[in-house]
């Protein structure tokens, strides 16, 4: 297993063409932070969704404000299940563990440049 508080969050800053920059993270206490103590400052805002619409839609991962208010009832009971939240932090980990983790180890260990998109 690999500990995935060591890998707390990093940030990406896209080129000066873009507006891409944002910070990704593994920590759970950081994605509660963003995504339920105060989801309401982080906005994913026009750009995000723009980019991610295709694959994301307009769901609820994709969307903000009143949108994501009424989105976030329809599903906040599987959201709230002991079995979501245990399903979701394994296929996450797994996720970590099995391909970002050793893809980022070796380009580290490589001192390889890598465009992450």
């Amino acid at each position: 297993d690999v500990n995935l508080t060591k890998w707390v969050a990093f940030s990406i800053v896209g080129n000066r063409f873009t507006n891409l920059n944002c910070v990704i993270t593994g920590d759970p206490r950081n994605v509660e932070y963003l995504l339920k103590t105060r989801f309401s400052s982080f906005p994913k805002g026009d750009y995000f969704r723009d980019v991610l619409r295709d694959f994301l839609g307009d769901g609820i991962f994709n969307a903000d404000g009143a949108l994501w208010r009424s989105q976030k009832k329809t599903v906040s009971m599987a959201f709230h299940s002991a079995n979501f939240r245990k399903i979701t932090a394994s296929i996450v980990g797994d996720l970590f563990s099995s391909r970002l983790l050793p893809l980022l180890d070796a380009y580290a260990n490589n001192d390889v440049a890598f465009d992450l998109q």
